[in-house]
């Protein structure tokens, strides 16, 4: 057991490494190689075996998923499944559990990055009015929600599809060697 300012940091950590992990996925997107596969893998190797937080943990099962994709990645693999988890740099995906925002570091990225670029460098000690509009997210299928995780399946699952899910998880399950 930990105290509560150690799962607090652990928290800052865990933020800072997915806002990583999306930085370096989108670098890749935009020009794939075997280098930066690489360190890919090495970046979710290194947030799967990240500690929980205070409020927040590592979606291992996500990441067992990109273990595998990244894991002797070839030019032939293509992309796999992450154009369907990125979106342009002024919309953020929000994820909402009992009443609270679960991934509110995506909120705050989203924020933060609008306003560095509407009025470039750091922001630091100033105050800005920000206007948001929020649309529903359409609805997808298993094989491309970007909520993959241990929870999938269950009843509160709108784009349950058992075929595309047996997939994901045999596609991260195969993954587990690598991690240990």
């Amino acid at each position: 057991m930990s105290d509560a300012l150690t799962d607090i940091r652990r928290d800052e950590v865990l933020a800072s490494l997915r806002r990583e992990l999306r930085r370096k996925e989108r670098e890749f997107m935009a020009e794939p190689s075997r280098e930066k596969a690489e360190e890919l893998f090495l970046l979710w190797k290194k947030y799967y075996r990240s500690p929980h937080g205070y409020w927040s943990g590592p979606n291992r099962m996500m990441a067992l998923e990109r273990l595998a994709f990244y894991h002797g990645w070839t030019p032939e693999k293509g992309l796999g499944p992450l154009p369907a988890y990125y979106r342009p740099k002024d919309v953020a995906f929000i994820e909402f559990g009992a009443g609270f925002i679960s991934n509110s570091s995506a909120l705050e990225d989203l924020v933060a990055d609008a306003i560095r670029r509407a009025f470039g460098g750091p922001v630091n000690y100033a105050k800005y009015l920000v206007k948001i509009t929020v649309e529903p997210l359409k609805k997808v299928s298993c094989g491309e929600c970007r909520l993959f995780s241990d929870y999938c399946g269950s009843l509160h699952c709108e784009s349950k599809s058992l075929d595309e899910l047996r997939k994901r998880i045999a596609d991260a399950k195969s993954a587990e060697g690598l991690v240990r």
